[in-house]
């Protein structure tokens, strides 16, 4: 499984961190946030977005519930009481409700026609479905509709989540590249925890092997078990027999690239000499950086 299809680990990573717009620095208390309320939503899209936003948070709730994650139900908690239904407006976002909460953050399910609403939207919609996307920039969380397994969809949502909750009530600097990468390493590892709960005993097996096999790429290439991401090139079929039968192309690369991290910093943790959560931070922005997908130039 190593180097497998980059492009997809890139487009994965680098759509939640886009810098397209910086309509706000960070994501601020509520009464911070640009705010444009609709006035007249068409009674169709409306409908269209609501059913989106409802099967997104009932994935949410379904990857809670079958883990059975304290945080990741913490998460659904937090996301039922803040996300505020909006849609596109130009390359901004404006409500389609009123805020419930003093932590609330737009929440953009995309329909067809969207493309049509300004330069960022059509850009977004051009390029490959990631599913769910947040975007410290703007505050805008954006789900996208693809076939896709509940339980996956649930975990790469509640990752999304999990970026919302801690930059609104932490406000931390995202703009500082080392920060945003170990802020990356904390989700990663929640989401880590996730997908082992529900891959159970047989997903831990297969880590194993994969760990093992990342060993022998390593002292293939010279290098220090650990010190930077390594991949795979093709889908590990293995995964549909632990997970279940992927719905698309989409969800292969999603599994893919999500597993091929928690293979890497699972190495970290039994390899590494070091400091260990600081080396997965390292092996993130040595990532990013490659791609020019950090959130300001190193």
């Amino acid at each position: 499984m190593i180097t497998r299809i980059l492009s997809l680990l890139v487009v994965v990573l680098a759509v939640g961190c886009s810098q397209g717009r910086q309509a706000v620095k960070t994501v601020p208390k509520s009464s911070n946030l640009p705010v444009m309320v609709a006035k007249t939503p068409s009674p169709t899209a409306l409908a269209k977005r609501k059913e989106l936003r409802d099967w997104w948070f009932k994935a949410a709730e379904k990857a809670a519930s079958s883990t059975g994650d304290s945080e990741a139900n913490r998460l659904v908690a937090f996301l039922r009481l803040n996300a505020i239904l909006a849609e596109p407006f130009g390359d901004q976002a404006k409500t389609l409700e009123a805020s419930k909460s003093e932590e609330w953050f737009y929440f953009v399910p995309l329909i067809e026609g969207d493309e049509l609403s300004g330069e960022f939207w059509a850009k977004l919609l051009a390029s490959p479905n990631v599913g769910a996307s947040f975007n410290p920039g703007t505050g805008l969380l954006i789900v996208r509709s693809d076939p896709i397994s509940q339980d996956w969809a649930g975990i790469i949502l509640l990752h999304e989540v999990r970026h919302v909750r801690d930059l609104i009530t932490e406000e931390y600097n995202w703009q500082d590249n080392m920060t945003f990468c170990r802020k990356e390493r904390d989700v990663h590892e929640f989401e880590n925890r996730l997908i082992a709960k529900l891959g159970g005993e047989r997903y831990q097996k297969f880590v194993d092997a994969e760990v093992q096999n990342m060993v022998g790429a390593s002292r293939d290439a010279k290098l220090e078990l650990g010190e930077s991401m390594l991949t795979g090139t093709e889908y590990p079929q293995e995964l549909d027999k632990i997970f279940g039968v992927a719905k698309s192309d989409f969800e292969r690369a999603v599994r893919a690239t999500h597993v091929d991290i928690d293979v890497n910093f699972r190495l970290v943790d039994r390899y590494w000499k070091g400091n260990k959560e600081e080396q997965k931070a390292v092996m993130l922005f040595k990532l990013y950086k490659s791609t020019g997908i950090l959130p300001s130039p190193p």
